[in-house]
């Protein structure tokens, strides 16, 4: 009969992880001074374990919180609607308006570099 190999795989997700350790920890409480985990050097449930419902609230916390995030960049983005292509228009017309002294620009806040730009390198094949 052939050797049956086992997985027992750990969640890459921090939530998963959390509720694992959750239920490990509370097996570990429920077992109290029998617990085989007692025995472990590197690691101390007993320390670890009253944290876990906290991680688990700044878990979900955070999760609220990037859904506000990502809501607000929405809303954000709606009300930017023509604003890029508006600044590129008043560049354009503003160029043109100061066409002997284009550093006036730097008036509206739009920054004026005139430095020579740097050549690209050429690329050589191999």
């Amino acid at each position: 009969m052939p050797k049956q190999t086992l997985r027992i795989e750990i969640p890459k997700n921090p939530e998963e992880q959390l509720k694992l350790a959750g239920n490990i920890y509370k097996k570990h409480t429920d077992d109290g001074a029998d617990s085989v985990l007692k025995v472990m050097k590197d690691f101390k449930w007993d320390a670890v374990g009253p944290n876990i419902p906290l991680a688990l609230a700044k878990h979900k916390e955070a999760e609220d919180l990037q859904k506000k995030m990502e809501k607000a960049y929405e809303d954000r983005n709606k009300l930017m609607a023509g604003i890029p292509e508006g600044l590129k228009s008043t560049r354009d017309f503003l160029k043109g308006v100061f066409s002997k002294s284009p550093k006036s620009l730097g008036d509206y806040g739009y920054t004026v570099d005139d430095s020579p730009r740097a050549s690209k390198a050429p690329t050589t094949k191999k």
